[in-house]
């Protein structure tokens, strides 16, 4: 029976691999932070310095009452190197991370529309 960090260390790994194909549909909360909707719960990312002024990624699941079911961090799932997407758990986290920003609030879609409208543009 896999583990509990087994269990994180795969939803991280289904995340990034969805996130790579624009498969879920990211949103922004009122802090700019990721969130997206699957079924009933709601998963959030989220980055944040420890004690010691550690960057840190932390994942979270919640549920449609608000219940949050799952928290944890790149910290808790280290200890082996990810099978893709980075060197640790926490550039693997921190990746999707900047993926689901950058998906949710279309910033390619404005860079490609801009880089055709400089297409456009003749320089004399």
């Amino acid at each position: 029976m896999p583990s509990s960090q087994d269990k994180q260390r795969s939803l991280v790994l289904k995340i990034y691999d969805l996130s790579q194909y624009s498969a879920l549909k990211w949103e922004l909360d009122e802090f700019e932070d990721p969130f997206v909707v699957v079924g009933s719960r709601t998963i959030f990312l989220e980055s944040v310095s420890d004690e010691a002024d550690v960057p840190v990624e932390i994942v979270k699941i919640i549920d449609s009452s608000g219940k949050i079911l799952e928290r944890f961090t790149d910290e808790d799932i280290a200890g082996e190197v990810p099978p893709r997407g980075g060197e640790s758990y926490y550039t693997l986290m921190k990746t999707i991370r900047m993926l689901a920003v950058r998906q949710a609030s279309g910033v390619d879609k404005h860079i490609d529309e801009l880089l055709s409208d400089l297409d456009d543009i003749i320089p004399f």
